[in-house]
Protein backbone atom coordinates (compact mmCIF):
# COMPACT_ATOMS: atom_id res chain seq x y z
CA UNK A 1 0.00 0.00 0.00
CA UNK A 2 1.40 3.27 -0.85
CA UNK A 3 2.26 5.50 1.81
CA UNK A 4 0.24 8.84 1.54
CA UNK A 5 1.79 12.10 1.98
CA UNK A 6 -0.76 13.66 3.83
CA UNK A 7 -3.04 12.78 7.39
CA UNK A 8 -6.03 14.54 7.23
CA UNK A 9 -7.49 13.60 10.75
CA UNK A 10 -11.00 14.73 11.39
CA UNK A 11 -12.11 14.26 14.84
CA UNK A 12 -15.77 14.30 15.81
CA UNK A 13 -18.42 14.20 18.70
CA UNK A 14 -22.02 14.44 18.10
CA UNK A 15 -21.66 16.47 14.50
CA UNK A 16 -23.23 13.97 12.35
CA UNK A 17 -25.29 17.35 10.47
CA UNK A 18 -21.87 18.84 9.51
CA UNK A 19 -19.53 16.19 9.34
CA UNK A 20 -20.85 15.13 5.79
CA UNK A 21 -20.37 18.64 4.49
CA UNK A 22 -16.39 18.37 6.30
CA UNK A 23 -15.78 15.05 4.46
CA UNK A 24 -16.81 16.10 0.99
CA UNK A 25 -14.70 19.74 1.14
CA UNK A 26 -11.88 17.56 1.63
CA UNK A 27 -12.60 15.20 -1.27
CA UNK A 28 -13.05 18.07 -3.23
CA UNK A 29 -9.56 19.30 -2.98
CA UNK A 30 -7.45 19.44 -6.39
CA UNK A 31 -4.71 17.37 -4.22
CA UNK A 32 -5.28 13.95 -3.28
CA UNK A 33 -2.17 11.93 -1.93
CA UNK A 34 -3.99 11.80 1.84
CA UNK A 35 -5.48 9.59 4.01
CA UNK A 36 -8.38 10.72 6.00
CA UNK A 37 -8.77 9.47 9.64
CA UNK A 38 -12.37 10.05 10.92
CA UNK A 39 -12.51 9.34 14.59
CA UNK A 40 -15.63 9.47 16.19
CA UNK A 41 -15.32 10.35 20.24
CA UNK A 42 -17.86 8.05 21.27
CA UNK A 43 -20.93 9.85 19.42
CA UNK A 44 -24.03 9.42 19.85
CA UNK A 45 -25.97 10.63 17.13
CA UNK A 46 -26.01 9.63 13.36
CA UNK A 47 -22.54 10.42 12.55
CA UNK A 48 -21.90 6.57 11.74
CA UNK A 49 -24.04 6.75 9.53
CA UNK A 50 -23.17 9.69 7.47
CA UNK A 51 -19.35 8.91 7.09
CA UNK A 52 -20.90 5.60 6.10
CA UNK A 53 -22.29 6.95 2.96
CA UNK A 54 -18.87 7.78 1.77
CA UNK A 55 -16.81 4.88 0.00
CA UNK A 56 -13.65 6.69 -1.13
CA UNK A 57 -10.74 4.19 -0.01
CA UNK A 58 -8.94 6.72 1.78
CA UNK A 59 -11.27 7.69 4.42
CA UNK A 60 -11.16 5.36 7.63
CA UNK A 61 -13.62 5.61 10.45
CA UNK A 62 -12.65 5.10 13.84
CA UNK A 63 -15.13 4.74 16.75
CA UNK A 64 -13.72 5.37 20.27
CA UNK A 65 -15.08 3.03 22.91
CA UNK A 66 -15.32 5.64 25.22
CA UNK A 67 -15.43 9.17 25.17
CA UNK A 68 -11.37 10.89 25.70
CA UNK A 69 -11.90 13.82 24.87
CA UNK A 70 -11.12 16.43 21.73
CA UNK A 71 -6.97 16.59 21.90
CA UNK A 72 -6.92 12.97 23.06
CA UNK A 73 -8.58 12.13 19.53
CA UNK A 74 -6.84 14.21 17.93
CA UNK A 75 -3.33 12.52 19.02
CA UNK A 76 -4.83 9.45 18.42
CA UNK A 77 -5.08 10.29 14.71
CA UNK A 78 -1.40 11.79 15.01
CA UNK A 79 0.07 8.34 16.02
CA UNK A 80 -2.28 5.86 13.51
CA UNK A 81 -1.46 8.41 10.92
CA UNK A 82 0.73 7.54 8.11
CA UNK A 83 1.61 10.42 6.20
CA UNK A 84 4.54 12.67 6.28
CA UNK A 85 2.33 15.77 6.96
CA UNK A 86 -0.55 15.97 9.48
CA UNK A 87 -3.38 18.52 9.37
CA UNK A 88 -6.28 18.56 11.81
CA UNK A 89 -9.89 19.50 10.53
CA UNK A 90 -12.63 20.42 12.58
CA UNK A 91 -16.07 18.19 12.11
CA UNK A 92 -17.63 21.29 11.54
CA UNK A 93 -15.44 23.54 9.32
CA UNK A 94 -15.16 23.55 5.34
CA UNK A 95 -12.31 23.87 3.25
CA UNK A 96 -12.70 25.47 0.60
CA UNK A 97 -10.64 25.00 -3.22
CA UNK A 98 -7.07 25.29 -2.90
CA UNK A 99 -6.20 24.91 0.56
CA UNK A 100 -3.96 21.31 0.38
CA UNK A 101 -2.37 22.34 -2.92
CA UNK A 102 -1.05 25.26 -1.94
CA UNK A 103 0.19 24.40 1.50
CA UNK A 104 1.83 20.80 0.32
CA UNK A 105 3.15 22.90 -2.91
CA UNK A 106 4.69 25.30 -0.12
CA UNK A 107 6.56 22.44 2.78
CA UNK A 108 8.11 20.52 -0.58
CA UNK A 109 9.41 23.82 -1.98
CA UNK A 110 11.01 25.14 1.64
CA UNK A 111 12.52 22.20 3.82
CA UNK A 112 12.48 24.72 7.03
CA UNK A 113 9.14 25.27 7.39
CA UNK A 114 7.05 23.68 9.76
CA UNK A 115 3.74 24.48 8.92
CA UNK A 116 1.36 26.97 6.93
CA UNK A 117 -1.62 28.33 7.59
CA UNK A 118 -4.31 30.44 6.18
CA UNK A 119 -6.87 32.94 6.93
CA UNK A 120 -10.52 31.81 7.67
CA UNK A 121 -13.84 32.57 7.36
CA UNK A 122 -16.31 32.59 9.74
CA UNK A 123 -19.63 30.71 8.88
CA UNK A 124 -23.10 30.02 9.84
CA UNK A 125 -24.92 26.74 10.07
CA UNK A 126 -26.14 27.15 6.52
CA UNK A 127 -22.15 27.61 5.54
CA UNK A 128 -23.01 31.65 4.54
CA UNK A 129 -19.90 33.94 5.21
CA UNK A 130 -20.44 36.08 8.12
CA UNK A 131 -17.11 37.24 7.94
CA UNK A 132 -13.49 37.03 7.99
CA UNK A 133 -10.97 35.99 10.85
CA UNK A 134 -7.44 37.09 9.36
CA UNK A 135 -4.03 38.87 11.24
CA UNK A 136 -0.93 40.47 9.78
CA UNK A 137 1.06 37.34 9.34
CA UNK A 138 4.09 37.58 6.92
CA UNK A 139 3.63 34.95 4.45
CA UNK A 140 6.56 33.21 5.01
CA UNK A 141 8.26 34.26 8.13
CA UNK A 142 11.08 32.59 10.74
CA UNK A 143 9.25 31.05 14.18
CA UNK A 144 9.84 34.27 16.19
CA UNK A 145 8.68 36.48 13.64
CA UNK A 146 5.90 34.38 13.28
CA UNK A 147 5.10 33.86 16.70
CA UNK A 148 5.04 37.97 17.51
CA UNK A 149 2.76 38.26 14.79
CA UNK A 150 0.54 35.74 16.49
CA UNK A 151 0.52 37.75 20.18
CA UNK A 152 0.19 40.90 17.95
CA UNK A 153 -2.98 39.68 16.08
CA UNK A 154 -4.70 38.54 19.08
CA UNK A 155 -4.05 35.02 19.22
CA UNK A 156 -5.82 34.32 15.93
CA UNK A 157 -4.71 31.10 14.39
CA UNK A 158 -6.87 28.86 12.12
CA UNK A 159 -6.53 25.25 13.29
CA UNK A 160 -8.57 23.96 11.07
CA UNK A 161 -6.19 24.89 8.08
CA UNK A 162 -2.54 24.33 9.35
CA UNK A 163 -0.95 22.06 7.77
CA UNK A 164 2.46 20.43 9.77
CA UNK A 165 5.03 18.69 9.42
CA UNK A 166 4.05 15.19 11.46
CA UNK A 167 7.58 14.55 12.74
CA UNK A 168 7.69 17.61 14.40
CA UNK A 169 4.01 17.28 16.52
CA UNK A 170 5.34 13.56 17.26
CA UNK A 171 8.87 14.74 18.53
CA UNK A 172 6.73 17.27 20.77
CA UNK A 173 4.92 14.50 22.17
CA UNK A 174 1.61 15.19 20.92
CA UNK A 175 -0.75 17.85 21.58
CA UNK A 176 -0.65 18.78 25.46
CA UNK A 177 -3.92 18.52 26.59
CA UNK A 178 -2.98 19.69 29.91
CA UNK A 179 -3.27 23.30 27.79
CA UNK A 180 -7.03 22.40 27.57
CA UNK A 181 -8.73 25.10 25.56
CA UNK A 182 -5.31 26.14 24.17
CA UNK A 183 -3.57 22.92 22.93
CA UNK A 184 -3.94 24.33 19.22
CA UNK A 185 -2.11 27.52 20.31
CA UNK A 186 0.46 25.44 22.74
CA UNK A 187 1.20 23.11 19.33
CA UNK A 188 1.49 26.40 17.41
CA UNK A 189 4.00 27.73 19.68
CA UNK A 190 6.20 24.49 19.66
CA UNK A 191 6.20 24.47 15.60
CA UNK A 192 7.01 28.23 15.86
CA UNK A 193 10.02 26.80 17.83
CA UNK A 194 10.79 24.35 15.46
CA UNK A 195 10.62 25.88 12.10
CA UNK A 196 9.43 28.69 9.63
CA UNK A 197 5.80 29.37 9.35
CA UNK A 198 3.77 30.50 6.23
CA UNK A 199 1.05 31.87 5.87
CA UNK A 200 -1.65 32.50 3.32
CA UNK A 201 -3.42 35.43 3.27
CA UNK A 202 -6.61 33.69 0.98
CA UNK A 203 -9.30 32.71 3.38
CA UNK A 204 -9.23 28.60 2.32
CA UNK A 205 -11.31 27.68 5.79
CA UNK A 206 -14.72 27.84 6.61
CA UNK A 207 -14.84 27.90 10.56
CA UNK A 208 -18.51 27.54 11.88
CA UNK A 209 -19.58 29.73 14.17
CA UNK A 210 -22.95 27.98 16.43
CA UNK A 211 -23.89 27.54 19.87
CA UNK A 212 -21.88 24.71 20.50
CA UNK A 213 -18.82 25.93 19.10
CA UNK A 214 -15.78 25.35 21.91
CA UNK A 215 -14.96 29.08 21.48
CA UNK A 216 -18.74 30.53 21.21
CA UNK A 217 -18.54 31.07 25.13
CA UNK A 218 -15.16 32.98 25.50
CA UNK A 219 -16.55 36.54 26.24
CA UNK A 220 -19.25 34.98 29.05
CA UNK A 221 -16.29 34.16 31.03
CA UNK A 222 -13.29 36.42 29.36
CA UNK A 223 -11.85 37.34 32.74
CA UNK A 224 -11.10 33.73 33.34
CA UNK A 225 -10.25 33.20 29.38
CA UNK A 226 -7.47 36.10 29.62
CA UNK A 227 -5.92 35.00 32.85
CA UNK A 228 -5.45 31.51 31.02
CA UNK A 229 -3.91 32.86 28.39
CA UNK A 230 -1.91 34.74 30.91
CA UNK A 231 -0.21 31.43 32.22
CA UNK A 232 -0.06 30.33 29.19
CA UNK A 233 1.96 33.21 28.55
CA UNK A 234 4.21 32.07 31.51
CA UNK A 235 4.39 28.30 30.75
CA UNK A 236 5.60 28.23 26.77
CA UNK A 237 8.38 30.78 27.66
CA UNK A 238 9.73 28.48 29.41
CA UNK A 239 10.01 25.65 26.91
CA UNK A 240 13.35 25.03 26.03
CA UNK A 241 12.98 25.72 22.04
CA UNK A 242 12.13 29.48 22.96
CA UNK A 243 15.18 29.79 25.17
CA UNK A 244 17.17 31.27 22.01
CA UNK A 245 18.18 35.11 21.68
CA UNK A 246 15.64 35.26 18.58
CA UNK A 247 12.57 34.36 21.64
CA UNK A 248 14.54 36.39 24.22
CA UNK A 249 12.52 39.55 23.84
CA UNK A 250 8.99 38.25 22.81
CA UNK A 251 7.49 37.23 26.27
CA UNK A 252 7.35 41.18 27.46
CA UNK A 253 5.97 41.72 24.15
CA UNK A 254 3.05 38.71 24.54
CA UNK A 255 2.06 39.57 27.93
CA UNK A 256 1.84 43.65 27.20
CA UNK A 257 -0.10 42.59 23.59
CA UNK A 258 -2.99 40.88 25.77
CA UNK A 259 -3.49 43.49 27.95
CA UNK A 260 -4.16 45.54 24.82
CA UNK A 261 -6.30 42.63 23.31
CA UNK A 262 -8.32 42.51 26.37
CA UNK A 263 -9.03 46.01 26.06
CA UNK A 264 -9.95 46.38 22.38
CA UNK A 265 -12.44 43.30 23.29
CA UNK A 266 -13.88 44.96 26.14
CA UNK A 267 -17.20 45.74 24.12
CA UNK A 268 -17.77 41.94 23.16
CA UNK A 269 -17.11 40.86 26.92
CA UNK A 270 -20.11 43.82 27.96
CA UNK A 271 -22.49 42.16 24.74
CA UNK A 272 -21.56 38.75 26.28
CA UNK A 273 -21.52 39.44 29.88
CA UNK A 274 -21.94 42.95 31.14
CA UNK A 275 -20.64 46.11 32.25
CA UNK A 276 -18.96 44.34 35.48
CA UNK A 277 -17.30 41.97 33.67
CA UNK A 278 -16.13 44.66 31.35
CA UNK A 279 -14.45 46.50 34.91
CA UNK A 280 -12.88 43.28 36.13
CA UNK A 281 -10.80 42.42 32.43
CA UNK A 282 -9.92 46.26 32.37
CA UNK A 283 -8.56 45.84 36.10
CA UNK A 284 -6.36 42.58 34.86
CA UNK A 285 -5.21 44.28 31.94
CA UNK A 286 -4.05 47.00 34.01
CA UNK A 287 -1.83 44.89 36.19
CA UNK A 288 -0.42 42.83 33.64
CA UNK A 289 0.78 46.35 31.82
CA UNK A 290 -0.66 49.46 33.12
CA UNK A 291 1.33 51.10 29.94
CA UNK A 292 -0.38 49.27 27.49
CA UNK A 293 -4.00 50.11 28.73
CA UNK A 294 -3.30 53.79 29.42
CA UNK A 295 -3.05 54.68 25.66
CA UNK A 296 -5.91 57.15 24.97
CA UNK A 297 -7.30 55.12 22.01
CA UNK A 298 -7.65 51.97 24.35
CA UNK A 299 -9.10 52.96 27.39
CA UNK A 300 -11.84 55.31 25.34
CA UNK A 301 -12.44 52.57 24.11
CA UNK A 302 -13.35 50.34 27.08
CA UNK A 303 -15.04 53.74 28.27
CA UNK A 304 -17.59 53.59 24.95
CA UNK A 305 -18.18 49.82 25.52
CA UNK A 306 -19.55 50.91 29.76
CA UNK A 307 -21.15 53.78 28.31
CA UNK A 308 -23.01 52.77 25.00
CA UNK A 309 -26.54 50.80 24.93
CA UNK A 310 -26.36 47.49 23.62
CA UNK A 311 -27.91 47.91 21.24
CA UNK A 312 -25.82 50.79 19.60
CA UNK A 313 -22.97 48.37 20.04
CA UNK A 314 -24.62 45.25 18.43
CA UNK A 315 -24.91 47.73 15.57
CA UNK A 316 -21.99 49.15 15.38
CA UNK A 317 -20.02 45.19 15.13
CA UNK A 318 -22.76 44.48 12.74
CA UNK A 319 -21.60 47.14 10.41
CA UNK A 320 -17.94 46.11 11.14
CA UNK A 321 -18.59 42.81 9.99
CA UNK A 322 -20.55 43.41 6.51
CA UNK A 323 -17.10 46.33 5.74
CA UNK A 324 -14.95 43.49 6.61
CA UNK A 325 -16.39 40.61 4.57
CA UNK A 326 -17.10 43.19 1.71
CA UNK A 327 -13.70 43.78 1.48
CA UNK A 328 -12.89 40.27 2.08
CA UNK A 329 -15.19 39.43 -1.21
CA UNK A 330 -13.52 42.69 -3.13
Amino acid sequence: MTTPRVTISIPSYNYGRFIGRTIESVLAQDYSDYEVLVIDDASKDNSAEVVGRYRDPRIRYIQNPINIGQFATINKALHLGRGEYFINLASDDIWYPGLLRRAMDLLEAHPKLAAVHTAEYCIDSNDQKLTINTAAYPAYAEGAQALQAFFRGGWQFSFSSCVMRRSIALRQGGFDHAFGEFADSAMFVRLCGSGDIAFQHNCLIGYRLHGTSVSDNMFVRADDWFRQQRQFIDRVFAWDELARPSFAVLKEKAVEELAKLMVRRAHLVRLAAGRRQVWQIVRHAWSMSPWAVVAPHLWSRALLSWLLPEQVLRDLQRRKRNRVLAMANG
